[in-house]
């Protein structure tokens, strides 16, 4: 199939940085070594975040068979029920009370963050389409910043500042504030720090703040993912003072901190950019990097081929890295090449942006804007295949200590219904109705969001409980064999959501080889989408029913007649 990266132009709104925006070789040093000094230690709370809840076994059952109900006929459904009823009553049971009392002796962390961490580390797939996102900022406010050599200086130096923030405890904590005029205050703030780090997440719960988990900002920075066999290995060499600059299939390394760790100058980091654009070399016959793309695996067993690098001096402070490649790199980097390109070909990104209205709309009809979103999937993917399939949405968890993330399943038994009335049989539905059956997928999702923010969903439940019954060599329970459960895990529409003033697209690529990847975010007043598929979905089209199930809600909002 012929390769097609279908990036329409996505109009770009006012843009925002994450925070006060460096100028043009902006002096960096005094004050300008950190972006802010918080008042309050960056991790003050992180002592006494309250632990992940494990949910009630049969609190986790409920939630599964309600999420399989609309992907089931009613055959399917009550083999599933049985499948359930046993490992509830049995081995669940016996599964369950060992998590529990393995959580309840390790109480430095939560009962999903080893297991959840094995599981991607162990992962042997590429990472690059598989497991990493795609992002792009918006162009700076000020036009002249934009040009390539001054936003990577920018970008550059405003990156370090963040990192010494952080390792001087300088940084905000993050939190989440309820009532931003009682908590989000300098008073506040003023008396939180000196209530000791053990009870400080209780002072900021009285004032409706939630702190966030912050255990893995450490990772931020110097951090990489090492490939090794079976399973990969995370590293963070903090002691590190050096850019790594990747250009052209080449690798550049220079220093951005002193032997004090002062960040040098942002005009000495120009300088050193600058001569790495001006290089003219031609890209390497054999591009080291696309190793990284990889079965980890076999990344693993290249990388004992390279022991070091040989260093030659461009200048005196820019070094750039040529590495002494034997027969087996060079052909495990043509393989690797010649597999990557050969996927990134079958890849189809399409975009879109919706402008009849966004969040400050849709609150107003009292309806839920992620809920919008996620019911336009569905009615997009009925149109297109005449199915309802599995749909994942992720959720943080990071008010509980070392929380991840949890299952969101939009797709239900309330967004069927809706989307069976709206592409199926719009004239027998008057526009009251459809915008009753929309208040009812509204309501139930913000039900499923919350429970899932609250560590009560049912998937990360019977992951670690799966993990569990390997790691203890019990066989699988029948549950984990029964096709349904397959079927539930096999997400056909993956779906996320990351919403910044500072960004402008977010994306990643299908999870599963006949599925949809797709990233979105509900602005204020308008709607965005990436939808990314392999060869088994068609994203171009799938886009026109997104587009069009979006045009159809918002006419049912609006009292008008649904065009078939």
């Amino acid at each position: 199939m012929v390769a097609r990266l279908l990036l329409r132009a996505w109009p770009r709104g006012p843009a925002v940085g994450p925070g006060p925006l460096c100028r043009p070789l902006s002096a960096s040093s005094g004050s300008g070594e950190y972006l802010h000094r918080s008042i309050v230690p960056t991790m003050h709370y992180q002592d006494s975040l309250p632990r992940l809840p494990i949910p009630k076994l049969e609190d986790t059952i409920r939630r599964y068979l309600r999420a399989q109900k609309p992907l089931l006929d009613d055959g399917q459904f009550r083999k599933t029920e049985q499948f359930c009823k046993s490992f509830e009553n049995g081995i669940g049971k016996e599964l369950h009370e060992q998590l529990v009392a393995q959580d309840k002796e390790n109480k430095h962390t939560s009962y999903i963050s080893g297991p959840w961490f094995d599981m991607y580390l162990s992962a042997r797939d590429s990472i690059v389409l598989n497991f990493n996102p795609f992002m792009a900022f918006n162009p700076d406010p000020k036009s002249e910043y934009n040009d390539q050599l001054t936003r990577a200086t920018n970008m550059t130096v405003s990156a370090i500042r963040f990192l010494k923030t952080l390792r001087a405890g300088l940084l905000e904590p993050e939190v989440f504030h309820l009532n931003p005029a009682k908590s989000d205050t300098d008073t506040f703030k003023r008396l939180i720090r000196f209530v000791p780090s053990s009870l400080s997440w209780y002072g900021a719960y009285l004032v409706n703040a939630y702190p966030l988990d912050m255990s893995q900002y450490f990772r931020l920075f110097n951090s990489t993912r090492l490939p090794k066999p079976i399973r990969d290995e995370l590293f963070t060499n903090e002691k590190a003072r050096h850019l790594l600059v990747l250009r052209k299939g080449h690798f550049y390394v220079f220093d951005v901190l002193d032997q004090d760790g002062n960040i040098v100058g942002a005009s000495e980091i120009q300088a050193h950019l600058k001569y790495i654009l001006s290089d003219s070399s031609p890209a390497p016959e054999f591009p080291l990097a696309y190793l990284t793309t990889e079965n980890r695996d076999v990344w693993a067993e290249l990388r004992q081929e390279l022991s070091q690098p040989a260093h030659m001096d461009s200048s005196v402070a820019v070094q750039k890295l040529n590495f002494k490649l034997n027969d087996a790199l060079k052909t495990g980097i043509s393989t690797a090449k010649e597999k990557f390109d050969a996927t990134v070909k079958t890849l189809t990104v399409d975009l879109i942006q919706f402008q009849r209205g966004g969040k400050e709309f849709l609150k107003k009809q009292k309806l839920s804007p992620d809920s919008v979103a996620q019911l336009a999937f569905q009615m997009a993917f009925l149109r297109q295949y005449g199915q309802t399939v599995a749909t994942y949405e992720s959720c943080s968890t990071a008010a509980f200590k070392h929380g991840r993330t949890e299952t969101i399943r939009p797709a239900s038994i309330f967004t069927k219904r809706c989307s069976q009335a709206f592409v199926r049989e719009p004239s027998k539905h008057s526009t009251g109705e459809l915008q009753q059956m929309m208040t009812k997928c509204s309501t139930y999702h913000g039900q499923l969001t919350k429970e899932a923010a609250m560590g009560q969903g049912f998937d990360r439940h019977l992951f670690a409980l799966r993990y569990l019954a390997a790691a203890k060599g019990i066989a699988l329970p029948e549950l984990y064999l029964d096709p349904a459960y397959g079927q539930i895990n096999h997400n056909i529409l993956s779906t996320s959501t990351l919403n910044s003033p500072a960004m402008n697209i977010g994306g990643f690529a299908p999870v599963v080889p006949d599925g949809f990847g797709i990233g979105y975010a509900v602005h204020d007043n308008w709607i965005g989408c990436s939808i990314s598929s392999y060869p088994g979905r068609n994203a171009r089209e799938f886009v026109q029913c997104v587009e069009k199930a979006l045009e159809d809600i918002f006419d049912a909002i609006e009292g008008k007649c649904i065009k078939t």
